[in-house]
């Protein structure tokens, strides 16, 4: 396939995707762990009050492989990979205590095998303040440590677990006051994402107040990448190379995340084909010169086949690459914009 034209690109993106094009081991997921460890954009509200504290996965009470009502279903391999882990980190990001909005939860991107709390630290201090929501951050367990599901489950189990006021009663920590939850993530946080709220959809096991009111998607990651994944998804291939994001990082990505045994359309690796009666009010944020550009846009229209088209909206930066949010302050102030706005309408 022929070269696409960068001209068009935002230029401190364009200048970033030829840096990393001409790096030695561009693809390796060694330097995709290191870059994130760092902050590409440090927002100027580094002072916002955070709070830091792990959540137990305390299921020795569940059986295992049957579901019997519970809205995760563990097998003998999830217990063992939960008592390995023990609990999970989680970080606070408290907002206006003069506000009652609803909590955001966030899910971190990194193709399942890297991310953490810096992956999105200066967007997400930014939209703290200018919205005044209040922001969960689920550091959820990485392959290829920690395989296909595990994520996923540890994330619903903290989801219908959710006391975050006794939580920080115990850390000797203010109260916080919201109503509702709304969901969030960016690439492959937002696999986990949906699969968080088919569960609870599904099960309908969340509490009054942490019922989920919203969900936000950024450029997601909703199908797993193979080699001829671009069939389908053309943008796969056509931005294979010098997006930053690659189409061989991606195929890595999804051989660290999978066993062998799972099947290549197992609907949890591959949200898009989950079925939901209905869904939340949606907000979904796709890039222009991005490999899973189509993944977004095929998401979008089968979310408007669902539900109320009035209910689920898309935003398409033109001009800019994969992770952005994570990157560059002009695109990072323009989703919070329109997170506001969605905020309000919900």
């Amino acid at each position: 396939m022929a070269k696409f034209d960068k001209s068009k690109m935002y230029k401190p993106a364009r200048r970033l995707s030829t840096l990393m094009g001409v790096l030695p081991f561009c693809d390796c997921i060694f330097i995709q762990r290191f870059v994130t460890k760092f902050r590409f954009y440090k927002s100027k509200h580094r002072y916002l009050k955070t709070t830091k504290f792990r959540i137990g996965l305390d299921v020795a009470d569940i059986k295992c492989g049957v579901c019997d009502g519970d809205a995760v279903c563990f097998s003998d391999k999830n217990i063992k990979d939960f008592q390995k882990i023990g609990s999970v980190s989680c970080r606070l990001y408290r907002g206006d205590t003069t506000k009652v909005l609803p909590l955001v939860v966030y899910f971190h991107g990194g193709g399942f095998v890297y991310g953490n709390f810096n992956t999105a630290d200066g967007g997400l201090r930014d939209m703290c303040h200018s919205i005044g929501c209040h922001i969960l951050v689920i550091k959820y367990p990485l392959a290829p440590k920690y395989k296909f599901d595990t994520a996923i489950k540890a994330c619903a189990y903290i989801l219908q677990n959710l006391e975050i006021n006794n939580i920080l009663q115990n850390l000797e920590k203010d109260k916080i006051e919201y109503n509702g939850i709304i969901l969030m993530g960016d690439s492959a946080g937002c696999s986990i994402l949906l699969n968080v709220l088919h569960n609870c959809a599904t099960h309908n096991l969340l509490t009054e107040q942490n019922k989920i009111v919203g969900q936000i998607l950024l450029y997601p990651m909703v199908e797993m990448v193979y080699s001829d994944s671009g069939e389908k998804y053309p943008s796969i291939d056509q931005y294979s190379k010098g997006c930053m994001l690659t189409k061989k990082s991606l195929v890595k990505m999804t051989k660290l995340y999978l066993t062998p045994d799972i099947s290549r359309y197992d609907m949890r690796a591959n949200p898009i084909y989950l079925e939901h009666t209905s869904v939340p009010p949606t907000l979904i944020f796709a890039c222009g010169y991005d490999p899973l550009r189509d993944q977004a846009t095929q998401l979008y229209e089968k979310l408007k086949d669902i539900d109320d088209t009035s209910k689920i909206h898309i935003v398409q930066y033109d001009d800019i690459t994969h992770g952005y949010f994570a990157s560059f302050k002009k695109y990072i102030d323009s989703t919070i914009d329109e997170v506001l706005k969605f905020f309000y309408s919900i």
